[in-house]
């Protein structure tokens, strides 16, 4: 096998993936880590970014995916990796799509009749279909019989954990637990969805909105109050400590500041990134690579307002997309920032240059549009509409997950195939997709050093398979 030897090397190289520990990728070496939930609280969500593959839903709510596909989390019926986008089915041809949300090895989804879906690794039960056998193809999620006739309206994986939310503001959760990031009040790994209840603290509220990081969850409530719990070895739940919990918790607020409400939020890789209704940026977790835009501190326990620079300090924000070391953020105006990590040149500015401060990011040359619409953050790539529908991707493409038919990484948005178009809404509701990590915090590295100092491996491309394995 091209690259990587042995059947027994790739079971070891499965297990690291599994392990969190590293993968080769095109050009060098990063460190693995994955990418969760790509969700949104408007009706539609068309876009989700992974550790290394993406997905979208076109208008006519058919599901795209591409970029590995080891276990089977494109959704197509196969175990072969694709560069370029391939189509989601299941044994209802005519099936169409509303949401999406990709984990490191899983994908999840919900059809147009409501019916939730998920398909690709199981192992920790990520799937929700009560075992722990995976699928290459979409296989109904097993719910609780109060649950059976349930409508829903948003998904969020995050390594190896899943949510959705329904309709009337319920919230499930299931799959791996080891740092309670399900929400249940234990650590127990659960394959089939348990409620995650609000507490009682909260009053007659519901939840409205839920993202998912490598291993922490936040959610939004409707009356705007932020909820976290899962691990808090960085301060990413927002809570005042780095002490983990299992069950709900207030985030916030910042010491001596009033209650804020919250419009947005993203989970990523071991930071959170938040805006509230006024259209301010709040940050807090891990900064070991510049991803809360702070130069003062490497962990930050507490929500602090993003520090802009002078020319973007009075813009009202929208979005924020949280990855495995970077941050993006969509302004109510349709302009695009990124700040953090740019080893693979997942900031989009054209270098590989980590940045300490949010730095605008262009438009493609020859870009009819003016202006971004939606944003997906992966561990080390990144995706973005324009206003009229062109889906742009950057930074690491080791296994195709840029979309553009090759393993090139990307320095700059690179416009992929115009069929690939989405339904897109104005960049000043309060929509999110958003990415997250998982994996070994590189402490102390800078972006040069996390590529120079791990152990040589051999370059990755695509990796040849002998013969298609397709499972059930």
């Amino acid at each position: 096998m091209s690259g990587l030897g042995d059947k027994k090397l790739l079971t070891s190289f499965l297990q690291n993936i599994m392990q969190f520990k590293s993968i080769p990728l095109w050009g060098g070496l990063c460190l693995l880590f994955s990418a969760g939930a790509a969700t949104a609280q408007t009706p539609a969500n068309p876009l989700a970014a992974s550790t290394s593959h993406s997905a979208t839903i076109k208008p006519d709510g058919s599901l795209w995916t591409w970029g590995i596909n080891y276990e089977g989390q494109l959704g197509n019926g196969t175990t072969r990796h694709s560069s370029t986008p391939v189509q989601v089915t299941t044994q209802d041809p005519i099936t169409r799509w509303t949401q999406v949300a990709t984990g490191t090895s899983h994908t999840l989804a919900v059809a147009t009749d409501g019916r939730l879906y998920a398909w690709g690794s199981n192992a920790v039960g990520q799937l929700g279909d009560g075992s722990n056998e995976s699928h290459a193809r979409p296989v109904a999620v097993a719910l609780p019989s109060a649950f059976a006739n349930t409508s829903w309206k948003q998904v969020a994986a995050g390594t190896s954990h899943s949510l959705a939310l329904t309709a009337d503001g319920r919230l499930l959760a299931w799959g791996h637990n080891a740092g309670g990031q399900l929400g249940t009040s234990s650590h127990r790994t659960l394959n089939q969805p348990m409620e995650v209840l609000l507490p009682m603290s909260a009053g007659n509220t519901t939840w409205a909105y839920v993202t998912a990081g490598s291993s922490h969850t936040l959610a939004l409530t409707a009356d705007g109050r932020l909820y976290a719990w899962g691990n808090n070895d960085f301060g990413q739940l927002g809570i005042g400590s780095t002490t983990s919990t299992p069950v709900p918790v207030a985030v916030g607020p910042a010491r001596g500041a009033a209650p804020l409400r919250w419009a947005h939020v993203s989970a990523g890789r071991s930071h959170s990134l938040a805006v509230t209704k006024e259209g301010r940026i709040y940050t807090w977790g891990s900064n070991r690579f510049g991803q809360l835009a702070n130069e003062q501190s490497l962990v930050r326990t507490l929500p602090e307002p993003l520090q802009l620079p002078r020319h973007l300090a009075n813009i009202a924000w929208a979005q924020v997309a949280a990855g495995g070391f970077h941050s993006l953020a969509l302004s109510t105006d349709g302009r695009l920032v990124a700040w953090g990590n740019n080893c693979v040149g997942q900031l989009g500015d054209g270098s590989t240059t980590r940045q300490l401060q949010p730095v605008l990011v262009s438009m493609p040359q020859g870009s009819a549009a003016a202006k971004w619409a939606r944003i997906a953050s992966g561990s080390f790539h990144s995706l973005a509409y324009t206003t009229d529908n062109q889906l742009c991707t950057w930074g690491s493409n080791g296994f195709g997950q840029l979309g553009d038919g090759t393993t090139t990484n990307q320095q700059l948005p690179l416009p992929q195939d115009p069929a690939l178009t989405a339904q897109t809404s104005p960049a000043n509701q309060s929509i999110s997709i958003s990415g997250s990590g998982g994996g070994i915090e590189p402490w102390g590295l800078n972006d040069n050093q996390l590529l120079k100092e791990v152990p040589p491996a051999p370059s990755f491309m695509m990796l040849p398979r002998p013969k298609d394995q397709a499972r059930p």
